[in-house]
């Protein structure tokens, strides 16, 4: 019996073993994805609970904000209606001001 060519026992090879190879590359490609795809829903809870977590910490700062806000303003009003002479202080009989001392001068030329 005659042998076929190099050539053509190397294509029967190949053709063989191609869609075997390709399924399995094939196969490769599509866990790697399925991968990729779970690592982007796990990052995707995973940043959707620190946004909620972020949103939580920022509403209990501005409750938190509210509260000394309020608080100032309660003691502001206090201290605005208070009446001073009810309080036991009395008006100055005088009022003087300092003289204002004048500014150094660059040279001694005045002394």
């Amino acid at each position: 019996m005659r042998k076929k060519p190099l050539t053509s026992r190397i294509l029967a090879q190949t053709k063989a073993c191609a869609p075997d190879s390709t399924v399995s590359l094939l196969s490769y490609i599509a866990m790697v994805l399925f991968g990729v795809y779970v690592c982007c829903v796990v990052l995707t809870v995973y940043y959707a609970t620190l946004q909620t977590e972020l949103v939580a910490t920022i509403r209990d700062t501005e409750g938190g904000i509210t509260q000394l806000e309020r608080t100032y303003y309660d003691g502001v009003q206090l201290v605005s209606s208070t009446n001073p002479l009810q309080e036991g202080y009395v008006r100055p009989t005088e009022v003087q001001y300092a003289q204002a001392k004048p500014p150094a001068g660059l040279t001694f030329a005045g002394r």
